[in-house]
This record gives C-alpha cells, structure tokens and sequence, in this order.
C-alpha cells in the first residue's frame, strides 16, 4: 500500500496482481492497473506509478506509469 506525499492518492496491490488507484478527497477509485506498485508520486493531475509487471512496461491516460522488470 503506498500514499502520495499529499496523502490524496492511495495505491493498492491487490493479490490478483492488480494496483487499485484510490481518491482520498472523492472516497473513488481512480483506476485499476495490472502489476505490483513500487513506489507513488502524483504532480498536479498526472500520478507516476513505478512497478513491476512481467517485463513490460504501460502507459495509461490517467496515471503516468513505469513498469520495469526484476
């Protein structure tokens, strides 16, 4: 479980190999994204997300996010 340093953005890994972005202000998810998150950052309205997620790399429109291998 990871929280961005403005404490709005919550990350969580789920067991199915999933991170759940959550908006603390709102109480709504954000959105879902395959993988294992790492570490949490989030600038204005982009959230940078670094993880793992086999050996590939994604890209959404609303979360920044930089999956690299292990």
């Amino acid at each position: 479980m990871f929280l961005s340093e403005d404490n709005k953005i919550l990350a969580l890994n789920r067991f199915s190999g999933i991170i759940s972005l959550f908006n603390l202000e709102t109480g709504k998810p954000v959105e879902e994204i395959p993988g294992e998150a790492l570490y949490l950052e989030r600038n204005g309205e982009e959230i940078r997300i670094k993880g793992i997620q086999n050996n590939t790399r994604h890209l959404t429109g609303v979360a920044k996010v930089d999956f690299t291998s292990t």
